[in-house]
């Protein structure tokens, strides 16, 4: 007994555009879904092929005369900064561990720090002891996402008074 021997099937070019159809729908889909991701993880305009942006941060602490411009008055660190010229640097993660305790300090820049620009900071403390150390993590804008750059993390260990 044959079930389907009445039935005809769908023309070749019906089947045809189907088939056109069906593989357009996947392409739209795939290019939707993994667009948010591909934004994420592209590389930083005007950075080489294969650098990320974690990789192109480039600061320092300002040398004045040869010695880093980091020091320490009664209830502050100050700490003049120099940003390289490769990418802009959106805030800075700081601590000051001191004696007692440590001091997490977020934001610290009113605007981002441009390529090529200083800043001078002054960082409060409240509470913790003899400052010891302190540490300036950056942080840079990917599209929406903002990253902690931890590698280019400076830790400067020798505070000097400001007078």
């Amino acid at each position: 007994m044959k079930l389907f021997s009445n039935k005809r099937g769908v023309t070749p070019l019906i089947a045809t555009g189907l088939l056109v159809f069906l593989a357009v729908s996947l392409a739209f889909a795939v290019i939707t879904i993994t667009e948010a991701y591909i934004e994420e993880r592209s590389n930083v305009e005007g950075l080489p092929e294969g650098v990320s942006g974690c990789d192109a941060v480039n600061f320092k602490v300002t040398k004045i005369s040869g010695i880093e411009h980091v020091c320490l008055a009664e209830s502050h660190v100050d700490v003049s900064i120099d940003n390289g010229k490769a990418i802009e640097i959106y805030d800075f993660l700081a601590k000051i561990h001191g004696s007692k305790s440590v001091a997490n300090i977020h934001p610290v820049l009113i605007n981002s720090l441009k390529k090529s620009e200083g800043v001078r900071l002054s960082l409060q403390f409240k509470e913790i002891g003899t400052p010891l150390q302190v540490s300036l993590m950056p942080q840079i804008r990917i599209g929406k996402n903002i990253l902690d750059c931890d590698k280019k993390m400076i830790v400067v260990e020798k505070l000097p008074s400001c007078e």
